[in-house]
């Protein structure tokens, strides 16, 4: 009887130390997710300030390098549809996003010109500078970065909330993303301004 007790102690010992390792590898596992979705909140963060920063620029400014001021905010918005587009691929539970393909196709749009409704949209990128029809199309792309941005800053800072999780992080992307109505909303102002 006294052997079976010493046998169940360092049986249950031996339970209780694999359960205490493999708890603490967990923990440990659960601490590099939160640390690597941490590290891309704020390297996102900053690609939607460098990007609203940009359109800010391209829009209140008589700037005297329109074109390569818009072909830096071009490769701002292409890294953040990157991020947004393949950020499952960079963290195991993050979802991909792809209802945000609206904005490569502005990128797109920019660059290369596209033809609306029968009328032609030239590229951005041929102007000297920013007309009516580009600041209307540049602010929609612009309100939607800023919602997105609101509701990732802190109440008390410009800095991402600490606090966001990634149900929040999803959440407020897919309910702030550029849709195909709004997208095509843009154009259709792009239009009208013309």
């Amino acid at each position: 009887m006294r052997n079976a007790k010493k046998s169940l102690v360092v049986f249950l010992t031996l339970v209780l130390l694999c359960s205490l390792f493999f708890n603490y590898q967990y923990y440990q596992v659960n601490q590099d997710h939160q640390r690597h979705f941490a590290i891309f909140l704020n390297d996102f963060h900053i690609e939607l300030n460098n990007a609203i920063e940009r359109t800010d620029t391209i829009i209140n400014e008589d700037y005297q390098e329109y074109n390569s001021e818009l072909l830096r905010l071009t490769q701002s918005l292409t890294m953040i549809s990157h991020m947004l587009t393949r950020n499952g691929d960079y963290m195991y539970d993050l979802p991909q996003i792809n209802e945000l393909d609206y904005i490569e196709r502005s990128v797109n749009i920019m660059i290369n010109g596209t033809e609306y409704q029968g009328y032609e949209i030239k590229p951005f990128l041929n102007s000297n500078g920013i007309n009516d029809s580009e600041e209307q199309f540049l602010r929609g792309i612009k309100n939607k970065m800023e919602k997105i941005q609101g509701q990732l800053n802190s109440k008390e800072t410009t800095q991402v909330d600490s606090t966001i999780n990634k149900n929040m992080y999803e959440n407020i992307i897919t309910e702030n993303a550029l849709s195909e109505q709004e997208f095509y909303t843009m154009l259709d102002a792009y239009i009208k301004e013309k």
